[in-house]
């Protein structure tokens, strides 16, 4: 799970160095930061774009052919309930 805020996340990759990896993901706010190839042992690092729901989301991305789920908490900055202003008696 990573903060709605949006940031980096960075995975290991162990593998012999003869082996070819990809990294590779279909969600558009989730930005590969390192090259989309590699061999042998490396990192892939993966940059979330801020989300501003006040739902989670999730994205995938797929690692030397494993795929991983990424989950993105909801934002706490709005409220949770918009049909009530704050200046009305009854929000609190």
């Amino acid at each position: 799970t990573l903060p709605a805020t949006g940031g980096a996340t960075t995975f290991l990759v162990n593998a012999p160095f003869f082996c070819p990896w990809t990294v590779s993901t279909p969600n558009p706010w989730i930005a590969i930061a390192t090259p989309a190839s590699a061999t042998g042992n490396g990192s892939a690092t993966f940059v979330l774009a801020p989300w501003t729901s006040t739902l989670p989301r999730a994205g995938s991305v797929t690692l030397a052919g494993q795929r991983y789920v990424l989950v993105q908490r909801a934002s706490t900055d709005q409220p949770f309930f918009t049909d009530v202003p704050p200046t009305h008696p009854f929000f609190d």
